[in-house]
């Protein structure tokens, strides 16, 4: 495939550089490379290269990984489920599991997405049948030296020789029973009529949270409302849950200086990507990853849009919900719009 480059058996770079995005095509290429990989599993990643401040990677793994608790220093990262169920673990420097948290992309009851602030040490054990799908978003540059393994846990390799890593979480899996048998519920409070802000200091996203923000969407003058999962807006990762009804407009923008992300929740619409003289050089329609794998590559449920480039989302009439992500802090006049200037 011309527009992916593999630079190891788990490891693979789309190459477009303007409008990178996940789609049945990429997701075909996905599955057959994590089934294809000795240890199951592959990563596709959407930046330019590992030097931007903005990372995007989705994920294919299985029951068969094990992935050592690790955290990444001075790092914020966030985990979307777009099919399967994972069991987070959240532990203390001492190694002591303090929280233990179900997502799951099928049982609505439960967060499919989780942001862990810096600094935090989690693991991550797949406890669905077939592979787990899962979009990362981290700040960067990439940094070997951030990235740190626990020593309270079992190594990989340690549990490549004995599966003393496996048994490792399946005894927190079965002390934290009645924990992770209770779906999170988001925290969060209401600053406007179109604004929510979280207070959890790991905050989660549920179906709830996007009814609620529905909600809210119909009853503004704009028609769409959010939830701001970052902390302030001067963190290095600012994200937010948004609503878009049908009838919402928002005129064709850009970022100075700062990627974004948006992986599209529920809903449908079409996402435009226009030149400097206000002419749509290129169009996708957009739907979350199910309906994608369903309508064919014609849908994206993911889209990478760089710095500079207009663009503009256009919900279907029964409205869009996303989630985007870009770098921070968050400065008003980082966002520009086309019309404008023209």
């Amino acid at each position: 495939m011309e527009s992916i480059k593999a630079i190891s058996k788990e490891t693979s770079f789309l190459l477009d550089p303007y409008t990178r995005g996940m789609n049945k095509k990429i997701f075909d290429y996905l599955i057959e490379s994590y089934s294809s990989s000795e240890r199951q599993r592959h990563r596709v990643c959407f930046h330019q290269n590992t030097k931007v401040d903005l990372h995007d990677i989705i994920i294919a793994y299985d029951k068969q990984t094990y992935i050592p608790p690790n955290k990444h220093v001075g790092k914020p990262e966030t985990i979307m489920l777009l099919k399967g169920e994972l069991e987070v673990y959240i532990f203390n420097d001492n190694g002591l599991c303090v929280n233990a948290i179900k997502l799951s992309a099928e049982d609505k009851e439960y967060p499919f997405l989780l942001r862990m602030p810096p600094n935090t040490w989690h693991g991550l054990r797949c406890i669905s049948e077939g592979p787990c799908i899962v979009k990362e978003t981290i700040t960067g540059p990439y940094d070997s030296k951030s990235l740190q393994w626990a020593e309270f846990a079992p190594s990989e390799k340690i549990n490549g020789e004995t599966n003393q890593g496996f048994k490792y979480y399946e005894r927190l899996s079965s002390q934290n029973a009645q924990e992770l048998s209770k779906p999170k519920k988001s925290e969060y409070i209401q600053i406007n009529e179109c604004v929510l802000q979280s207070c959890d200091q790991f905050p989660t996203v549920s179906r709830e949270v996007v009814v609620k923000l529905k909600e809210m969407a119909e009853k503004t003058e704009l028609q769409r409302a959010r939830l701001c999962l970052h902390p302030n807006a001067n963190d290095s990762l600012q994200e937010m849950i948004i609503y878009l009804t049908g009838s919402c407009d928002i005129d064709v923008s850009y970022h100075i200086n700062k990627d974004e992300s948006l992986a599209v929740i529920e809903g449908e619409g079409r996402h435009d990507f226009y030149s400097d003289d206000n002419k749509v050089y290129a169009s996708y329609r957009l739907a979350n990853f199910k309906t994608m794998l369903k309508r064919g590559s014609d849908f994206r449920c993911f889209t990478r849009i760089n710095r500079f480039v207009p663009h503009k989302i256009i919900p279907s009439g029964e409205g869009v919900a996303i989630y985007e992500a870009t770098t921070g802090p968050f400065h008003r006049e980082d966002t520009q719009y086309l019309l404008e200037e023209i």
